[in-house]
C-alpha cells in the first residue's frame, strides 16, 4: 500500500507536502515529489519490490514523463522483457519503471497490458497532460476534485481536504445511499464535489478539462468445457496462478488466517508454490460483554 497525490493547474509545494504528510501511514518507507510549472505530484512509498532503486516519482530518460504509482503489476517481468526487445533500457528491477515505458510505447492503450492492482498518474510534459488510471476492479483507490481552475487528486480524500479553499459540504445523495443501502454507489463520495475514478476507467486532464473513459468491463464468453470436472480443474489452476503471481516480493510474506474456507484455501495455494513454510497470523478478541 502506497499513497499518491498531486495537482495540475497550479504548483503549490506547501500544499503538496501537506497532502503527502496525511498519507504517511500508507507509505512509511519513503517520500518523493516532482514539482514543475502548473503541476506538482508526490507519493509515500511502502517498499515491496526493488527496495533500493524503485523510488518515486520516477521519470523516463529524457524527463518528459513522470509517474507516481500505488499497487503492483504481477506480469511486470514479462512486460519488461517485451519492452527490452523494443529497445527500452531499464535502470531498476521495479514494476514502476515497466508502467512508465509501457505508457511511452503504447500510450493510453498500455492499460490492456497490465495484470495487477493499481492506481497511478503520469505527467506527460510534452502533451501537458496528466494521465490517470485505476485497475479493473477498483482494488486501489483514486479520488479527485476539479473546481474549474485546477485538479487535485489523491489515494484518500483527506489529501484533497488539505486545500483550504475546498468548501466541505455533505453530498446528500451519498448520505442517503449510505444510510439506506449501507454504501455509496457509483463515483460519488460523502463530500460534494469530490469524486472517485470508477474501476476499469482512466482519465486525462489537459487545458483545464478532464475526460474520463472506460477501458474494461466484464465479458461472458462461451467455452469448449463440457464437464464439471473440467471447470474444477480450470478453476484450480487459475487460483493457483493468481496466488503465485501475488507472492512476488522482495520482503517477507505472510497471510491472515481466519479459519474460513477462503483464507485456508489461499494459504493452501501459497504452500504449494512456496519453498519455505508460509507464515500465518490469526487474531482473537476476548468477549467484553458485561454479564448481568
Amino acid at each position: 500500500m502506497c499513497g499518491i497525490c498531486g495537482m495540475v493547474g497550479k504548483s503549490d509545494e506547501v500544499l503538496l507536502q501537506n497532502m503527502c504528510n496525511v498519507l504517511i501511514h500508507r507509505g512509511p518507507d519513503g517520500e518523493g515529489q516532482y514539482v514543475d510549472e502548473n503541476v506538482a505530484i508526490g507519493m509515500r512509498r511502502l517498499a515491496i519490490i526493488d527496495l533500493e532503486s524503485g523510488n518515486q516519482p520516477m521519470c523516463n530518460e529524457n524527463k518528459t514523463l513522470c509517474l507516481i504509482f500505488n499497487g503492483q503489476i504481477y506480469n511486470y517481468v514479462e512486460l519488461r522483457n517485451t519492452l527490452k526487445k523494443k529497445g527500452y533500457h531499464f535502470k531498476t528491477q521495479s514494476d514502476t519503471e515497466v508502467i512508465l515505458y509501457a505508457y511511452e510505447e503504447y500510450g493510453h492503450e498500455c492499460l490492456h497490458q497490465f495484470n495487477g492492482m493499481f492506481a497511478f498518474a503520469i505527467w506527460d510534459k510534452r502533451k501537458q497532460e496528466l494521465f490517470m488510471a485505476r485497475d479493473r476492479l477498483g482494488i486501489k483507490p483514486f479520488y479527485y476534485w476539479h473546481n474549474g481552475y485546477y485538479l487535485l487528486f489523491g489515494s484518500e480524500i483527506k489529501a484533497i481536504l488539505q486545500d483550504r479553499t475546498f468548501e466541505r459540504q455533505i453530498n446528500k445523495t451519498a448520505l442517503f445511499n449510505n444510510l439506506h443501502r449501507l454504501f455509496v454507489p457509483g463515483t460519488d463520495t460523502m463530500f460534494e464535489g469530490i469524486k472517485r475514478l470508477a474501476p476499469g476507467h482512466y482519465a486525462f486532464y489537459r487545458d483545464g478539462k478532464m475526460e474520463i473513459r472506460k477501458y474494461w468491463d466484464f465479458s461472458f464468453k462461451t467455452t469448449d468445457i463440457n464437464s464439471v470436472e473440467e471447470y474444477c480443474d480450470l478453476l484450480y489452476e487459475q487460483l493457483k496462478q493468481a496466488v503465485s503471481r501475488r507472492m512476488i516480493a522482495d520482503v517477507p510474506l505472510g497471510a491472515f488466517l481466519s479459519g474460513g474456507v477462503d483464507s485456508s484455501g489461499i494459504v493452501g495455494f501459497m504452500s504449494t508454490v512456496s519453498d519455505t513454510p508460509v507464515k500465518t497470523f490469526s487474531l482473537g478478541f476476548e468477549d467484553n460483554e458485561n454479564e448481568d
